[in-house]
C-alpha cells in the first residue's frame, strides 16, 4: 500500500514539474519569485509615479506571487492582479495570497 502511494505521489510530482517546463517552454519565460529589492524598486517606482491610493495594479506573469504580496503590502486601498497562467505557479500563488483581501 505504501508503495502505491510513493508511486502516485511521485507521478504527481513529475506532472508538475512538466507543467511547469512546458508553460515555460509555451511562454519562453520561466516561472521567477521576485527578490525584495526588485519588489522595493517597483514599489518605488510606482509611488515616484503618485499611483493613486485606490488603483488597479496588474502583475502580469505573476508567478509564484511575491511581487503582488508585497504590492498588497505597500497598496493597502489598492486592489492587486496577479495574472500567472501556468497552473502551478499561479496555485501556489493563490495559496500564498490566500488571506490577502
Amino acid at each position: 500500500m505504501m508503495d502505491v502511494i510513493l508511486a502516485l505521489l511521485l507521478v504527481v510530482a513529475v506532472a508538475l514539474a512538466l507543467s511547469v517546463l512546458a508553460f515555460q517552454a509555451i511562454t519562453g519565460v520561466p516561472p521567477l519569485s521576485a527578490r525584495r529589492s526588485e519588489a522595493a524598486n517597483v514599489i518605488a517606482l510606482l509611488h515616484e509615479a503618485g499611483v493613486p491610493e485606490r488603483a488597479v495594479i496588474y502583475d502580469l506573469g505573476s508567478g509564484w506571487g511575491s511581487l503582488v504580496l508585497a504590492l498588497a503590502r505597500a497598496f493597502p486601498r489598492a486592489r492587486i492582479v496577479g495574472i500567472e497562467w501556468s497552473p502551478l505557479p499561479h496555485w501556489i500563488a493563490r495559496f500564498r495570497t490566500r488571506r490577502t483581501p
